[in-house]
């Protein structure tokens, strides 16, 4: 019974119980990503969720914190975790208090990881809750449990064969549903399944569902893109959104064996098999919600559905934090439905990405990938929108104290059991139940994890930080993928939001005080995901540890903090290898005559040259080395694990032709793909830039809100560049005054040139280093320019590329001078393209336009030339496209493919260098095709001066000429990208 204390604030604070005081049922995930379930975009078959969401409401913009114990203490309090007093709430009020109050039976399943003490009978300990099944850990075991299951304030320890985590908690929220009907009680029951948190286990048959038919056999490449087409065809995100970028920790999955005898390999086949495992237990999951709605339905299983509470009743699925990132290396004879196994398989990076696609990132950091949840609500009686409504509204997880207590028509008091309590800072989302319009929900959200992770979102724009790095500045309304850091663009904007990070935790210090452990000084580095687990012992290390853009050449470096002995380090090694590959590539044991010994670093001469878009990865035993840190010290092992020491080498080539952003002086800086023809004409149309080792140019432009009146900015992001390389900006107000040059990059050096641009702003890491310039637009006649990236080639490197994409192929319009440019090269490394032409295939599912080729005769094929300003060999050439067909069925689309080369004009010998490749589009029906020519070149020596040109034919071999007018029977190709590499000579 509870003291008179409680019954009399009881009294004071609930309103009378109401008949339409809805049930809720607050179904709560363990790390799953944003992505998995079917109405989010996943493959995974989600059948019963699926119904919530077509019959009810999704928000596509919920947030919730990093991390399961901070989710759960945030959630129950009403605050940010620090402002609740960390893991057992001290300085909040659970809600499941005042709901208890206003009448409801309250019940919780599952995990409750934030409240380790929690237990029933007395209300300093229930956390507000009549009833609890359940374990008290981080993770449990699913078939076989743990001894931190408890019923009650009773240990629980009944896991006959048969048990299954999920299906136990459902089996207790069925019976504690069942009591408060009994009672004549609306009822509330927070559903907290453990999973898909590892280790993942399921049931045989819901495994094998997925890796018997292969379903993940095509890999996190392929997956994520699909997912992440399907979000743009629900609506979900933006048709505009690109994709998040991965980190150096993801390997492309065909760099991966399909299996291999050593378990330490990545390898495809058991990467599907771990994600399979992922997948059966969403798939549980999802049965399971399937059987708390039938009860629902029919609390008495009669089976007539008179006495049903689902049209009274929310339900609300979400999850704690992202899809995450901790894959562990394990027995390859293990399987995940073995419920002798202590095997415990996690999915890792690859399978990580997926689950949180779009976004970037993964559990525990405040990127998208950590902090973006899918979000589900079904209430027949509650929410009058169209069924099926999807709101974009920010939204975040300590709005659902305010929204059940508004469902209870409870208050929140100013003290509650003899003590004040804080003021919450959500806002109720009941008004998003019944107007689209509402702007229920809070906009601002505040999220941290130890030393790793730190956000601040705000009115549209977030700061985000990771370890040690500097803080960075989005809009992540308009740019959710977080491709463009704006915190060189808008540093007052960023230091008013690091201010009210700053003020919040001066006044609620994360756990571990003030002290460097959390809140480490931000730095200029951006690190790679798992930066902050480089070995102990190690100061820093090149290639950085999880670090992306490496070149080539670089040599390993260790810096130790102490000197280093090699004494009694004989037989332990360190070594290289490639994502998914046994193959040693190099290593070493130095021993006491290494130059190394007695310093605190260590350089490796030896070290092989790399390849270029490559994933790395360094291992070393136990002891290969030795520190003096006071004591000598053995350098711990490292190996391929969650946390390695993993990298990825630059690109070899490195144009990209884009479109840019439209901005109106004193509008926001966002660097996206607008063009929204407002007036105001871009800085910047078409760029081509050089191709060079290690560099991969980007341009954009905006403004620079901060002057009076705005100073246009141009920033210019590329790889990391390699020694031997050099890259200049150069400017053209109409392409035909000469381009001159701005600025100039040789290796590590930077400058401007000349007085038309200062330096604004640098920012270097992950894979590139992005320069933002302020212009001086005196020096641009009415706002009219074309820049261009050229530079001196370093190894083997695209003498050109071009990416055509969607509206950049009409003629230049900037300038009233310009006039259209074949698709020429102007010389061995710079150059401009502005005309070709362009269709759309019109299809519901792909609409892609491209460089378009007439059906036949040389003389109008694509050309592409190469004039050489120094002695130069040609080694390969790749096209890339697209074949389509709209044609009856039966009637098959035949496509034959050649290029013709010429040098200094007339036919070179051997002249045909690719005789008739076949590209078959399909046997009728609606299709679109990606294709790809590539053919090495043997020996193509080109002189300073020459003129080597490519002429490409596309042609149906059915001999008609393709129709973009003829309904019904049309086919048609296109060039997306032309690629030819070659290398200078000495």
């Amino acid at each position: 019974m509870k003291p008179a204390l409680f019954l009399s604030i009881a009294f004071l604070l609930a309103t009378p119980l109401l008949a339409s005081q809805p049930n809720i049922v607050f179904v709560f995930v363990d790390d799953m990503g944003y992505s998995d379930i079917g109405c989010f975009g996943g493959e995974i078959d989600t059948p019963r969720i699926d119904s919530l969401a077509d019959a009810g409401l999704r928000l596509s913009n919920f947030r919730v914190t990093p991390m399961c114990v901070t989710s759960r203490a945030s959630l129950i309090s009403g605050m940010e975790y620090s402002a609740a007093g960390f893991g057992n709430v001290s300085n909040g009020l659970s809600f499941a208090h005042l709901l208890r109050d206003a009448g409801y039976h309250t019940s919780i399943t599952g995990k409750v990881h934030a409240f380790g003490n929690l237990s029933t009978g007395n209300p300093n300990t229930d956390y507000g809750f009549d009833r609890f099944f359940g374990f008290r850990d981080g993770a449990t075991n699913n078939f076989k449990g743990d001894d931190t299951w408890r019923l009650d304030n009773a240990d629980f320890n009944n896991f006959p064969p048969g048990f299954y985590a999920t299906d136990a908690i459902t089996d207790y929220t069925i019976d504690f549903i069942d009591q408060a009907l009994s009672q004549g009680k609306p009822f509330f029951s927070w559903v907290c399944y453990n999973a898909p948190h590892g280790p993942h286990q399921a049931f045989e048959a819901d495994i094998r569902k997925y890796y018997d038919t292969e379903v993940y056999a095509a890999g996190w490449d392929q997956l994520r893109r699909e997912r992440f087409e399907r979000q743009k065809a629900m609506g979900l995100v933006p048709a505009d959104m690109v994709l998040a970028e991965t980190g150096a920790e993801v390997p492309e999955w065909n760099s991966l064996p399909e299996t291999s005898t050593d378990e330490w390999v990545r390898q495809k086949d058991f990467e599907a098999l771990c994600m399979s495992a992922y997948a059966g237990m969403v798939d549980s999951v999802d049965q399971n919600v399937g059987r708390i709605i039938d009860h629902l339905s029919d609390p008495d299983g009669d089976p007539m559905t008179d006495d049903s509470v689902l049209e009274n009743t929310l339900i609300i699925f979400c999850s704690d934090n992202g899809g995450s990132y901790a894959g562990q290396w394990t027995d390859r004879s293990a399987l995940p439905w073995d419920p002798n196994s202590n095997v415990r398989f996690n999915t890792g990076y690859g399978w990580g990405v997926l689950q949180n696609t779009p976004f970037r990132s993964y559990k525990h950091s405040s990127y998208g990938g950590g902090v973006r949840s899918p979000f589900v609500a079904h209430w027949p009686d509650g929410i009058s929108l169209p069924a099926g409504t999807i709101l974009h509204q920010a939204s975040n997880l300590w709005d659902f104290y305010p929204t059940f207590l508004e469902l209870a028509g409870a208050t929140y008091p100013a003290s509650y059991a003899g003590k004040s309590t804080k003021p919450l800072m959500g806002e109720s989302i009941v008004p998003l139940f019944t107007n689209a319009s509402s702007t229920a929900g809070s906009d601002f959200f505040i999220s941290h994890f130890t030393d790793r992770s730190k956000g601040l979102f705000d009115d549209g724009w977030k700061i985000v930080r990771y370890f040690d790095g500097p803080w960075e500045l989005y809009n992540f309304d308009a740019d959710p993928g977080e491709h463009h850091d704006l915190a060189g663009v808008r540093p007052d904007l960023r230091d008013v939001m690091v201010a009210q990070w700053d003020a919040h935790f001066a006044i609620n210090p994360p756990s571990g005080g003030n002290g460097s452990v959390w809140n480490l000084p931000p730095g200029t580095e951006h690190r790679g995901w798992g930066f902050d687990n480089i070995r102990t012992g190690l100061v820093s290390s090149v290639p950085e540890y999880m670090s992306g853009g490496v070149p080539t050449d670089t040599p390993l470096t260790l810096t130790f903090v102490g000197a280093i002995d090699f004494n009694g380090t004989e037989g332990k090694k360190i070594r290289l290898q490639r994502f998914g590959n046994p193959e040693i590539l190099w290593e070493a044991d130095p021993d006491t005559s290494h130059p190394a010994q007695g310093s605190n670093t260590i350089t490796f001469t030896d070290f092989p040259e790399l390849e270029p878009d490559a994933h790395y990865y360094i291992t070393w035993d136990t002891g290969w080395a030795r520190y003096r840190d006071g004591n000598l010290k053995n350098i711990n092992a490292v190996l391929e694990s969650a946390f390695a020491y993993r990298f990825k080498t630059a690109s070899s080539y490195g144009n990209e032709l884009e479109k840019t952003l439209t901005v109106p002086p004193g509008g926001t800086a966002l660097p996206e793909d607008d063009n929204t023809g407002n007036g105001v004409p871009d800085l910047l149309d078409h760029l081509l830039g050089a191709g060079m080792d290690s560099v991969e140019p980007r341009i954009r432009t905006g403004f620079d809100q901060t002057t009076n009146p705005p100073t246009p900015l141009l920033t210019f992001s590329g790889r990391n560049a390699s020694s031997g390389s050099t890259l200049g900006i150069e400017y053209s107000p109409d392409l035909v005054t000469p381009f001159t040059p701005l600025f100039s990059i040789n290796g590590s050096n930077h400058n401007p040139v000349g007085g038309t641009v200062t330096q604004f702003f640098e920012r270097t890491g992950d894979d590139r280093t992005d320069y933002t310039l302020r212009l001086d637009p005196s020096a641009f006649p009415d706002g009219h320019g074309f820049f261009r990236a050229a530079g001196t080639i370093a190894g083997e490197v695209p003498l050109s590329i071009w990416t055509f994409r969607e509206s950049s192929f009409s003629p230049v319009t900037l300038s009233t001078l310009a006039t259209s440019q074949d698709a020429t090269i102007n010389g061995a490394n710079s150059g401009i393209i502005s005309s070709a032409g362009s269709f759309t295939f019109d299809d519901p599912v792909v609409a892609w336009s491209g460089a378009q080729l007439p059906a036949s005769g040389i003389s109008n094929q694509l050309r592409t030339a190469i004039t050489a300003t120094t002695d130069i060999e040609v080694t390969r050439i790749t096209y890339t496209g697209y074949l389509w067909s709209d044609r009856p069925s039966g009637a098959t689309t035949t496509v034959q493919a050649d290029v013709v080369a010429f040098l200094n004009g007339s036919l070179d010998s051997p002249g045909v260098v690719s005789p008739n490749k076949t590209l078959v589009t399909g046997n009728g029906g609606k299709r679109i095709t990606p294709f790809e020519i590539s053919h090495p070149i043997n020996g193509k020596t080109l002189n300073a001066t020459d003129n080597w040109e490519l002429r490409l034919r596309l042609e149906d071999d059915n001999g008609a000429a393709y129709s973009l007018g003829n309904p019904g029977d049309q086919e048609g190709f296109g060039i997306d990208t032309v690629l030819i590499y070659g290398k200078a000579l000495p």
